[in-house]
């Protein structure tokens, strides 16, 4: 079967700070639309129904999410290295740099601006179980990162249309409501969190490939809508490795990794505006990859750096036991399913191998079927750079501008339907 032509949804990418990997922008922290956007800390606030943000750190200013058996999650501009849990630093163990491959055989990048790595100690963190099926439409989420703060009260702009572009003025006095409204970031970061729905952001599908600086990833979207009294959430400079948590049957599942944000053509740098967007990284699409790589150390369960008949021994030995590091698949049971496990990375080196299971991908390079759609027929955004501007010290999340239909008439008849990044927004905005 040939794979479809997409028509490509033109959108320009604003650099809003220094670029951190191969000129990938990262996306930036969370803010929160309720009161004056310092609450729903996460070691002070956490959810009463908590998915775990507790396992959300921070990178170098950035943001990752702990997995558990030593493993880290985090956009792939983020880079590597040392991780900081519950105000801890964990060493990182480079040669476990691993960054995630998209499908085979579709016409995609290689990698995707995703990536995993080892810390050299665990923190005292829960597992988190990764989503294998793709989010729905109107899925409620806990989005969670160490993005930038904002501006106690909101700012209004007005927009005139220019050409391809748009200047926007800020309305006063201060706080008058304008076509646009939002924040301004501040200086400061913090780990936060925040609650969205998933959007359909492309009519082909909730899971999109984006373009990025050249490279493809599976995303899926939320919207920043400006609901008074809420912790509705956008993503800011430095959410990017910030995680999306999505409740499945009663229990919460890791879905999706914050990778960039999309603003409207001309906004101002360093704002989040009400109508923005967050895209952040479908983990279904690469479930199997992550689980493989996790496993694949599992299973080396003396650590001394190699697969073999030791570890097959250690099997063995915990035969029939509950709970044991041995249950390498976590079904309560060390059985032959988890004996089948060592054979899979038979002679790996699991400290440092950057190795992807064969059965990663389907026959073909096809992700297996996992309930949601063919993989064939997930669109692709492209997203085209058009100006840069470093702005700090730190890398910061990047922006993916959207000009819409909507975007485009929102210039001239003012806001239709407002939304932003990780932040949560002012109760007094209309």
């Amino acid at each position: 079967m040939m794979r479809p032509r997409y028509a490509a949804i033109p959108v320009a990418l604003w650099h809003i700070a220094l670029l951190c990997f191969a000129g990938f922008p990262a996306a930036s922290a969370v803010q929160i639309q309720n009161g004056d956007g310092t609450g729903n800390s996460i070691a002070l606030q956490p959810p009463l129904d908590d998915p775990g943000v507790g396992n959300v750190g921070s990178r170098n200013g950035n943001s990752g999410v702990y997995l558990g058996d030593g493993w880290v999650l985090t956009a792939g501009h983020v880079l590597g290295g040392s991780m900081v849990f519950g105000g801890v630093e964990y060493a990182w163990l480079p040669a476990s740099n691993t960054l995630l491959k998209n499908p085979e055989d579709q016409g995609f990048t290689e990698f995707a601006d995703f990536r995993m790595f080892r810390l050299a100690t665990s923190p005292p963190l829960p597992e988190l179980k990764i989503s294998t099926k793709a989010p729905k439409i109107g899925d409620m989420v806990v989005m969670a990162g160490n993005g930038k703060n904002r501006e106690p009260s909101p700012t209004g702009w007005q927009v005139e249309p220019l050409g391809q572009s748009a200047i926007w003025t800020e309305t006063t006095p201060a706080g008058t409501l304008g076509a646009e409204n939002g924040y301004k970031y501040l200086d400061g970061n913090s780990l936060r969190w925040g609650t969205n729905s998933v959007v359909l952001d492309n009519p082909q599908g909730v899971v999109a490939f984006i373009t990025f600086q050249g490279v493809d990833t599976a995303a899926f979207a939320t919207i920043f809508d400006n609901l008074p009294g809420t912790s509705e959430a956008q993503a800011a400079t430095n959410d990017s490795g910030g995680g999306v948590f999505l409740s499945k049957g009663g229990s919460w599942e890791l879905a999706g990794i914050m990778i960039a944000v999309g603003t409207s053509i001309g906004q101002p740098i360093r704002t989040s505006v009400f109508g923005n967007r967050t895209y952040s990284t479908a983990l279904s699409v690469y479930a199997t990859q992550i689980n493989d790589r996790i496993v694949s150390t599992r299973v080396d369960v003396n650590e001394d750096g190699s697969v073999d008949g030791l570890d097959v021994g250690a099997v063995y030995t915990a035969w029939g036991t509950s709970p044991s590091n041995a249950d390498f698949n976590r079904d309560g049971a060390v059985d032959g399913a988890d004996l089948s496990l060592v054979y899979q990375f038979w002679t790996g080196d699991a400290g440092s191998s950057s190795r992807v299971s064969s059965t990663s991908l389907g026959a073909g390079g096809r992700i297996p079927d996992q309930g949601w759609q063919d993989p064939q027929e997930i669109p692709r955004i492209l997203v085209a750079a058009t100006a840069t501007q470093e702005l700090a010290n730190v890398p910061e999340p990047a922006t993916v501008h959207l000009m819409t239909i909507w975007g485009i008439l929102s210039l001239f008849i003012g806001r239709a339907g407002q939304r932003g990044a990780v932040m949560v927004g002012q109760g007094s905005q209309s």
